[in-house]
């Protein structure tokens, strides 16, 4: 009996018995990644990780960049009249004889002007290259500044200076024509003054307007 009590308390109060465990050794892989041509410890898994933003001093805002609308004038949309091949025949309000201007080229610009090259005849028997401008007037999309020079006999530089319109009187013979308009003048102090006449278009043109 003494010996059953003895061994029931060892059982229950005695070392505890364990079942020896072989212990492993594990490895731990790391990963790596390639950066450019460097091979750098991967971070991965990444892990959410909330950051607050930096506290700025009581009193201080940043600059806040405003950006302002740059205003560029923009050219006409509207180019000027095409006048490639027209002839103009300009009669003098002071009696001289009448002049002939025929544009033989015209090149636009960007801003919606145009230069152009002709010849300009008087009363001599030989014409003179032309070389000109023409540009709409301030504020208008009708009515357009036409400037040329050519040189003289003489050496000198004569000029025009006016201005065109397009003749939009429907039942006139002129329509679809443009009146041209100016005042000449000469190096030497002579020369027509005001002339004024209509220019017609090429004959191959004239039925298409």
């Amino acid at each position: 009996m003494r010996n059953l009590f003895r061994t029931t308390v060892a059982a229950i109060f005695g070392p505890a018995r364990t079942r020896k465990v072989r212990k492993t050794t594990r490895r731990v892989c790391l990963n790596v990644e390639n950066l450019g041509e460097r091979v750098l410890l991967s971070g991965s898994p990444f892990h959410n990780i909330g950051v607050e933003p930096p506290i700025a001093p009581i009193g201080f805002e940043p600059p806040i960049a405003i950006l302002h609308p740059i205003s560029i004038p923009l050219p006409h949309r509207v180019n000027v009249p095409n006048l490639n091949g027209y002839t103009f025949d300009l009669n003098s309000t002071n009696g001289k004889p009448a002049h002939t201007l025929v544009i033989n080229s015209e090149t636009y610009n960007w801003n919606g002007s145009a230069s152009f090259t002709g010849t300009w005849k008087g009363d001599g028997p030989n014409g003179h290259a032309v070389s000109g401008s023409l540009v709409f007037a301030p504020s208008s999309t009708t009515v357009t500044n036409v400037n040329f020079s050519w040189t003289n006999g003489n050496g000198g530089q004569d000029s025009f200076s006016g201005s065109l319109t397009r003749n939009s009187i429907r039942f006139s013979r002129f329509y679809g024509e443009y009146y041209l308009t100016g005042n000449v003048k000469s190096s030497t102090g002579g020369g027509p003054g005001m002339v004024s006449g209509y220019g017609s278009p090429p004959s191959h043109v004239i039925g298409r307007l």
